[in-house]
């Protein structure tokens, strides 16, 4: 039997569809019976991912609400074979794949397509005309000719390029990047001024967009595709409910609702004069000294359980929310400290408790502690704390993947800046991620990068203003 196996699995998977059939057959009663959905995708910022240790991603909270509607649990497998994950169903014990899968005339003849959950195209991505500077702004896709575009060469962004100087009739300068660059790269270039534009798929421009709001990402460059689930051939039942729900999903708004959280809602926080106005209100006898926030007194009182200067707790305060008590984030995250749903319930807060400033502060000092714990072996306290704000912001899980990216390629694991955090804005790429040492998977490595050396800024500029 197991040489049988061995030969089957020596050949292309694509090939042994029908044998692996055969072999795995699941009615949708019994998948019921068994009580799981299982499901094969992989990490990406599309797909799946882990956020402040909770399991987020536009598919991810799709998946969840199919199990509901299942009425079953959903059990993830992640595999770093992209190159055959479509073909995975034949010879793993799964029901479906899930990883944004483009349909394409190919696929359709080996693989069983759900209906699709989104219409996907290349788009360019520039500044927007109000940001962007004179005479740089691309109206038509007619107007790339003779313009720079910055992509991979191991790209379909190259291809398509390619392909549209033949139906232009003209030059475009193709400027080829490093192949490790992620389109992520690419669009910050865009942001930063680096790069006038580049080419990426829609998602992850949008994506992009939630956090650079001087983008314009409006202008396709290819004809839509279609993306969908791939489900076992043997399995109409589960296709037929699946289908079922996807129309029923897209007719009552909810699909379009997760597509606003992930791909249109702004992932920023700005501060909107609230702080300015609620310490204006203040009526108290310390209300003519100089103050940080109206819930300095709270701020001291933790800070002190947690063996840090006031002003720097103030300072992690003041990059979650502003502090802005009903401040929630678009992953869910509530309160002046942005706690996490599945966090603030560890920790004992129950749902009003989120908005309030002392039980807030309170619970996330706790989360801090336990953090400080867990980062003792760092024995030199200015970096503990910034492995601990690390922890914190994106999640322990990215951070013990960094130090791991980190033992690779020689850096101190117990080190934050120029080592440690280095590592963990490679974690955005999938050259890195999909690395056999990294257990987390995706993180947008830039958000932890910036987030501790936003706090520690804050922090010296608390102290030289003479906050006490």
């Amino acid at each position: 039997m197991k040489f049988i196996l061995f030969l089957i699995l020596g050949v292309s998977l694509s090939t042994c569809i029908p044998v692996w059939e055969k072999i795995n057959r699941l009615t949708l009663d019994e998948i019921k019976q068994r009580g799981k959905l299982r499901v094969i995708t992989s990490y990406s910022q599309n797909s799946y991912f882990l956020y402040k240790e909770e399991a987020m991603g536009f598919e991810y909270e799709l998946l969840k609400l199919f199990a509901d509607e299942l009425g079953v649990d959903l059990e993830i497998t992640t595999t770093r074979d992209l190159d055959n994950l479509p073909f995975m169903l034949n010879s793993i014990d799964s029901d479906l794949v899930a990883a944004n899968l483009t349909v394409t005339r190919k696929r359709a003849k080996e693989l069983m397509f759900s209906e699709h959950l989104l219409a996907t195209r290349a788009v360019l991505v520039q500044k927007k005309l109000s940001t962007a500077e004179p005479g740089t702004y691309i109206r038509s896709v007619v107007e790339l000719v003779g313009k720079t575009i910055h992509v991979r060469k191991k790209s379909s962004a190259y291809s398509r390029l390619k392909i549209l100087q033949e139906e232009l009739g003209g030059k475009i300068l193709i400027e080829e990047v490093a192949g490790d660059t992620s389109n992520e790269d690419l669009i910050e270039m865009v942001h930063n001024g680096d790069i006038k534009y580049t080419i990426s798929d829609e998602p992850t421009a949008l994506i992009g967009q939630t956090y650079y709001d001087d983008l314009d990402v409006s202008k396709p460059v290819s004809f839509p595709q279609k993306t969908a689930w791939v489900v076992r051939r043997n399995s109409p039942e589960l296709l037929r409910a699946l289908n079922k729900w996807i129309y029923k999903i897209r007719g009552d708004g909810t699909l379009e609702e997760i597509q606003k959280k992930y791909y249109r809602e702004s992932k920023v926080i700005r501060d909107d004069g609230t702080l300015l106005s609620e310490l204006n209100k203040l009526d108290t006898k310390k209300s003519k000294e100089l103050r940080i926030s109206p819930y300095d007194e709270i701020i001291k009182s933790e800070a002190e359980k947690l063996g840090w200067d006031w002003r720097l707790l103030a300072a992690l305060i003041y990059q979650e929310s502003r502090f802005k008590p009903t401040a929630k984030s678009w992953a869910g995250a509530s309160g002046l400290m942005q706690i996490m749903p599945s966090t603030g319930k560890s920790l004992g807060l129950k749902k009003n408790d989120f908005f309030d400033p002392q039980k807030n502060i309170e619970a996330g000092v706790k989360y801090l502690s336990w953090q400080n714990k867990f980062w003792s072996k760092i024995q030199n306290p200015e970096e503990r704390i910034k492995f601990v704000m690390a922890s914190y912001n994106a999640g322990q899980g990215h951070v013990i993947d960094a130090r791991a990216l980190g033992i690779t390629y020689g850096k101190y694991i117990n080190i934050w800046p120029r080592n440690v955090d280095e590592m963990i804005l490679l974690l955005s790429n999938p050259k890195f991620y999909n690395r056999p040492e990294i257990k987390y998977g995706y993180c947008r490595g830039k958000e932890p990068y910036e987030y501790v050396k936003h706090i520690f800024k804050k922090y010296e500029e608390y102290k030289r203003l003479g906050y006490n």
